[in-house]
């Protein structure tokens, strides 16, 4: 039986964000209506646009019901220097909601057939210590291979502004001890994630861009979605409002949180689940599957699991799968329920502890 673990150090993952338990209560109008009433629209707009008005909220956000967006709008300044505003195609760092996209990656090279999630990690990686001997890819897709999250920011801590390769990252916490033995608890760690990129690279030839750019991004058409190299037009991060957020180089979050997205691919990119047409049936059969409990307390909502870079669950008896990111200067934010087809999708140059903390809706559409 998998333990579950409280971890402190979740910081590529969006945990304190108001918008979990807002956006959330549109699912009470799947109840009695068949769409989303307007008037709750209108609503979740003006509070936005009143939060964005007190400097409160910056970013982007989109609602959707099946293929009719329902909210698609931007709030708040990309660039507050430059007078910029966010729209729905302002590009944001999503961090920890690249997890989605790495684990589909994996997939799609299982499906391939060069390799399957049951492999042993010290195949595909030189030199590897003995402590990861018995650590499979599943493990690492689920948080279950007990790599430590905490080490490695230790490591990083104060070095944020470097560029490191992926070979690098990985030094830093190849030789640290395992926080238990694989498979015996749950406990979220980007180190993890960064080995996965090891392996597509090593794998496939390619680099974790180039394999994403062919096989993801340039299929479902996502022309505003890749690895941030910190000059692709991405919005400016502030950690509070007028103010930037300390700057990071992007390889270091890497495949566990690297890239880029707007709220309009991040859409079309859910609205791939509901068919088979860009992957096949195996990829999406194992991607969605809720494989290990995780701690409630630490996502969206009560007995949620983890899968291949999704939290699956249900929230009052709706399910759902999503995902939250967060470091600095950026909040992102992803639910999608399938039975209803409901999308709700934010992204944020603000960062969590400041953007959204005291979101509420009327009563009557709370559940």
């Amino acid at each position: 039986m998998i333990k579950q673990t409280r971890n402190p150090y979740l910081r590529f993952a969006c945990l304190g964000l108001g918008l979990i338990f807002v956006f959330g209560t549109l699912m009470a109008c799947t109840t009695n209506h068949k769409s989303i009433p307007k008037e709750v629209l209108s609503e979740i707009d003006t509070s936005i646009s009143d939060l964005a008005e007190n400097k409160r909220f910056s970013g982007s956000i989109l609602i959707a019901q099946g293929d009719q967006v329902l909210l698609s709008k931007g709030y708040g300044q990309a660039d507050i220097e430059r007078g910029e505003p966010n729209t729905p195609q302002t590009r944001f760092r999503i961090y920890s909601v690249t997890k989605g996209f790495t684990a589909t990656a994996i997939l799609i090279l299982q499906d391939q057939g060069t390799l399957n999630v049951q492999d042993h990690l010290c195949e595909y990686i030189v030199d590897c210590p003995a402590a990861w001997q018995e650590i499979t890819i599943h493990h690492i897709l689920t948080h279950t291979s007990g790599i430590s999250d905490k080490i490695f920011f230790e490591k990083i801590a104060g070095r944020q502004e470097e560029q490191f390769t992926p070979a690098e990252l990985i030094a830093l916490f190849k030789d640290a001890p395992l926080d238990f033995q694989p498979g015996q608890e749950w406990r979220y760690s980007n180190p993890g994630y960064i080995l996965l990129g090891y392996i597509i690279e090593q794998v496939s030839g390619q680099t974790y861009e180039e394999f994403l750019q062919e096989h993801i991004f340039s299929p479902l058409n996502l022309l505003n979605t890749g690895y941030d190299h910190m000059e692709n037009g991405v919005a400016t991060g502030y950690s509070s409002y007028g103010y930037k957020a300390r700057a990071i180089d992007t390889s270091q979050p890497y495949s566990a949180g690297g890239l880029y997205s707007t709220v309009e691919d991040l859409y079309h990119w859910v609205q791939a689940f509901q068919t088979d047409h860009y992957f096949s049936k195996k990829v999406f059969a194992s991607l969605l599957v809720p494989f290990v409990p995780a701690p409630s307390e630490e996502h969206f909502s009560k007995d949620m699991s983890y899968g291949y870079g999704w939290m699956i669950g249900e929230r009052n008896g709706h399910r759902l799968v999503g995902h939250t990111g967060s470091y600095y200067g950026f909040c992102s934010f992803l639910e999608y329920y399938p039975d209803e087809q409901i999308s709700i999708i934010v992204l944020s140059n603000l960062e969590c502890w400041n953007s959204l903390s005291a979101f509420t809706l009327p009563s009557e559409i709370i559940f």
